[in-house]
């Protein structure tokens, strides 16, 4: 089971719009749950885990892995959004985790990447995913230079399953 948790950039991945997520990871075997919405900054992430988090680890309804990303709607406060996101990684820890830098839609968002980066090198669990890099690729994002176009939600999705794998493939 995999637990994706995002804002838009991730929703329109989701069955509500162009289903890519879903196409690319349940062929590869995992069950699919996405938690994500426009407009949701950091601490939506733990409001999520405070729904869908088992009391136990390992338990039935445990999720085998997470996805993040969480950033494009940034509230200008590094130190705010890290003490969220380490609330966020320690809930999930030792569970592995892919995290997801952010596209530099304004030049503030260095700081989210920042973040993003330094957590990640600090976790075992953790995978930091370059959405950044990836998003400044042509035809990658709309013409907002924020969210995906068809091709960048297929980008994202299958960038997931790759990082991912197929369920029995470590």
């Amino acid at each position: 089971r995999v637990l994706l948790i995002g804002d838009s950039i991730l929703a329109s991945t989701s069955s509500r719009y162009g289903n890519q997520v879903c196409d690319a990871l349940v062929p590869l075997g995992w069950r699919v749950a996405v938690e994500a919405e426009p407009s949701r900054f950091i601490d939506f992430g733990n409001l999520v885990l405070d729904r869908v988090l088992p009391d136990k680890l390992g338990s039935a309804d445990d999720w085998n892995v997470a996805v993040v990303f969480l950033g494009s709607n940034y509230g200008g406060s590094a130190s705010r959004y890290e003490k969220e996101l380490v609330e966020i990684l320690d809930r999930l820890a030792p569970r592995p985790v892919l995290l997801f830098t952010v596209t530099d839609y304004r030049p503030n968002y260095v700081e989210v990447n920042q973040v993003v980066e330094r957590q990640g090198a600090a976790r075992d669990n953790v995978t930091v995913l370059d959405w950044r890099t990836t998003s400044s690729i042509s035809g990658i994002l709309s013409s907002d230079r924020l969210h995906p176009t068809n091709t960048g939600r297929r980008v994202l999705a299958e960038s997931i399953a790759v990082a991912l794998g197929p369920i029995g493939d470590g």
